[in-house]
């Protein structure tokens, strides 16, 4: 799913119709409360603006320019009566568009703030004026930003779906197996080894489904179907998943985040596809 937002160069100046993203640590601003949140235009923020902060184009929504406070600066905007910092894990919460928008913000400004300094000489890094990159201030090395692939896959049997719940997640929060491609992988070995290490299970007609940006951490998330034998054993890879198990569908809860893959992957089981 594209998020529509474009992280090409961009220039001008905001007006107060604007969006603005301001994150503090693993936070983002936003308007009203959790069952009713949205992202905060230039209007609302500019009486707050710290003083002597450059403001920083960080891409394009609907050809329009979207900003932030300099990347580089440790300034941020204060909450307001209205405004409020939140959790990124409670985007889920906003409309569908402004989830995309807000997770591929986060994406690029964490990237930024990560990369003040050169990772081979460790001198300053400063902003392209053609590309969007990083260029070291003195050997000229430049940076771009990150983008690590990832796999989930929907695992089935009949009517069942096979979940996990991981060691590092909220407690007994269940997902699809997923996780990180490693150095000379392709997709489908990436899917084969993930499955095998945290359920021992062996997949068989495996089928890509399309992909996803997941600003929220970085990665581009692709997504797959296999199946596997559900009266095989289970071995658990005891450092990351703390359960698992198969579920009917009729008795599998849709999820909380509808702008996940791993959310659509679920709502096609749910209707039958597999």
């Amino acid at each position: 799913m594209d998020t529509g937002f474009s992280p090409g160069l961009c220039s001008g100046d905001p007006d107060g119709n604007s969006l603005f993203f301001a994150f503090r640590e693993q936070s983002a601003l936003l308007n009203g409360t959790e069952d009713r949140l949205s992202l905060p235009r230039f209007s609302q923020i500019k009486p707050f603006l710290p003083q002597g902060v450059s403001l920083f184009c960080l891409g394009s929504v609907e050809s329009r320019p979207v900003f932030c406070l300099d990347p580089f600066a440790d300034a941020f905007i204060p909450e307001t009566e209205a405004l409020h910092y939140h959790k990124m894990r409670i985007s889920r919460a906003l409309p569908l568009p402004e989830a995309g928008w807000l997770y591929t913000a986060w994406h690029l400004w964490s990237w930024y703030r990560r990369n003040r300094h050169c990772g081979l000489c460790g001198s300053g890094t400063a902003f392209s004026a053609t590309e969007r990159a990083l260029v070291c201030t003195k050997c000229g090395q430049p940076f771009y930003p990150v983008i690590s692939p990832a796999v989930i896959v929907a695992i089935t049997c009949g009517d069942y779906l096979l979940q996990v719940s991981t060691t590092y997640g909220e407690k007994n929060r269940f997902a699809l197996v997923a996780g990180y491609v490693e150095a000379g992988e392709t997709l489908e070995h990436a899917v084969r080894r993930e499955a095998m290490e945290e359920t021992g299970l062996e997949l068989k007609n495996l089928e890509y489904l399309g992909n996803q940006p997941w600003g929220f951490s970085g990665a581009l998330m692709f997504a797959f179907h296999a199946e596997a034998d559900r009266h095989a054993p289970l071995t658990l890879q005891e450092s990351e998943i703390a359960a698992a198990r198969w579920i009917h569908r009729k008795d599998l809860p849709m999820g909380d985040n509808p702008v996940s893959v791993s959310y659509s992957l679920i709502e096609q089981f749910l209707n039958g596809k597999w």
